[in-house]
Formats: C-alpha cells, structure tokens, sequence
C-alpha cells in the first residue's frame, strides 16, 4: 500500500526552479506543498467557502466577468497557501505571494500544474526535495 501515499511527500514539498519569462535560468525558486497535502487541502475548502461567501455577498446574480474574478481570487488563495518559502528578497507571506502570483501569471499556472504531479511528491523524494526533478514554470 505505501508505494502509493503521496501525502506525507506532499506535506513535505518540493523545489521548483524558476526560469525567466524568456526562458532563461533565474537564481530563484519556490519550495511548494503538494495538492494531495494538508494544506492545499485545507486551502481548497477555505476557497469553496470564500467563493460561495463573495457570491453571496454581491447585490444582483452574477455576471460571467464576476463569478471569473471571484473563482480566480479563490485559485490565487489557495495556489499562495502552498508556496511555504522562496528565494526572493522580500517576505513570504500572503501579500507578496498574491503578488507574485497575480503579475506573474505564468507561475501560477506552473505552480497550478506542478502541484498535481504526484511524481515530484513520493514518499522518496519527500526526503530529498532537493533532489526531485528540477520543475521550471514555462
């Protein structure tokens, strides 16, 4: 049975090496939690709560260009709680990761993807998330 547990890895995480938007190498990195890990997990139920909340909480029924902010907001959250560390100067923390997130929408998708692949989030590399795959955000 355990040669299929991902959630001990994914609790663990993994390092993400960034790349330009040119696709050159960067200096930079993200260390990420896996989405079948406690966080992401926790992450997603606050998100559903949050989108039904701001739905909710709007006048009128919403309009497509709407509900496509607020879903994309709550993606944004969730994809923010599991960057637990990074190699920029400034603060990981919730600000700059929305940030970071928001102005860079070609790490968002990458972390989106990346997070799902279970392969960088085994009971093996949980131990040495140095030594997984290096994953480069396109």
């Amino acid at each position: 049975m355990k040669e299929f547990f991902t959630r001990a890895g994914a609790n663990a995480g993994t390092r993400i090496e960034l790349k330009l938007p040119d696709g050159k190498p960067s200096p930079h990195w993200l260390h990420v939690l896996g989405a079948d890990g406690d966080v992401f997990r926790q992450a997603a139920v606050v998100a559903s709560r949050e989108v039904v909340r701001a739905i909710s909480a709007l006048p009128k029924t919403p309009t497509d260009a709407e509900l496509a902010k607020i879903r994309q907001e709550a993606r944004l959250r969730n994809l923010a709680a599991v960057i637990e560390s990074w190699s920029f100067p400034q603060p990981c923390d919730e600000d700059n990761k929305l940030e970071l997130l928001r102005e860079a929408p070609q790490i968002a998708d990458a972390v989106d993807r990346l997070i799902t692949d279970r392969s960088l989030f085994t009971n093996g590399s949980s131990a040495n998330s140095d030594a997984a795959p290096e994953a480069q955000p396109s």
